[in-house]
């Protein structure tokens, strides 16, 4: 069940464009993931660069969104997202 957030956060970066103009937000992550979930963004900003953060922020959340207790605790989550 790994794989599911991983291929999302993949698919995400890796879209063309810089920004999702028209896209609503996706929602922020659960309570139990927020620590984490900032420590990636931050991580990807950094390997990435800002311009694409906000695909990052995006990915990342959409992510957490799909994540469940049984894929893992928050360090889980991080290390799946920055991989």
């Amino acid at each position: 069940m790994l794989a599911l957030p991983a291929l999302l956060l993949a698919a995400t970066i890796a879209a063309p464009t810089a920004a999702s103009p028209g896209l609503s937000p996706a929602p922020p992550p659960p309570g139990a993931l927020r620590a984490a979930a900032g420590a990636a963004v931050r991580a990807l900003v950094a390997l990435h660069g800002e311009a694409s953060r906000g695909r990052i922020e995006r990915g990342v959340a959409q992510a957490a969104a799909f994540w469940r207790p049984s894929d893992g605790d928050a360090k889980a989550f991080e290390a799946v997202c920055v991989e």
